[in-house]
């Protein structure tokens, strides 16, 4: 009760990952840019299954929402909050005291996608340009060199969201 309170007086948008009903949580976020508000969007939909926690491949809904609204994406990338509550875990790990850092990048050009048919393909494309915009400012952040190839859940007999990491797995 007090977490739904807290998600639904700061407008949290519910996404059903997967299903018919995901494109209604594009709507409402039309509906909230419309009335001047901002939208924050995860483009992978969960936590990274990459074991080196690295940006995943990205879900489409971010640049399609980009792309139909004519608004910009603000690439964001932090680093450390794993070390404080890690994935999957079931409590927080206060001490030693820990260091989170959050670095937010340049819009995304997405330009050369405007005017373009907003199908699987030309989707998938802009996704990847947000995806290595945010995938550049966590190496900046972490001062490593990325993967050359994103982590693809589907690739490795993982969901792609939810808690199971590997299907058929609890």
């Amino acid at each position: 009760p007090v977490v739904g309170a807290v998600l639904h007086a700061t407008k949290q948008i519910p996404v059903e990952r997967s299903t018919a009903g995901a494109n209604r949580s594009l709507q409402l976020a039309q509906e909230v840019v419309a009335e001047g508000g901002a939208i924050i969007i995860y483009p992978e939909g969960t936590l990274t299954r990459d074991p080196d926690l690295w940006p995943m491949k990205g879900h489409t809904g971010a640049a399609r929402l980009a792309l139909e609204t004519g608004i910009p994406v603000v690439p964001m990338a932090h680093w450390g909050a794993h070390e404080l509550f890690p994935r999957y875990a079931k409590r927080f790990h206060l001490f030693p005291r820990k260091t989170s850092r959050i670095r937010i990048g340049d819009p995304v050009d997405l330009s050369r996608f405007m005017g373009q048919p907003r199908d699987k393909a030309t989707l998938a494309e802009a996704t990847d340009v947000i995806m290595d915009a945010v995938t550049g400012l966590l190496a900046e952040l972490r001062g490593e060199q990325p993967p050359a190839r994103r982590w693809d859940p589907s690739a490795h007999n993982q969901t792609k969201h939810g808690r199971d990491v590997e299907r058929g797995k609890k």
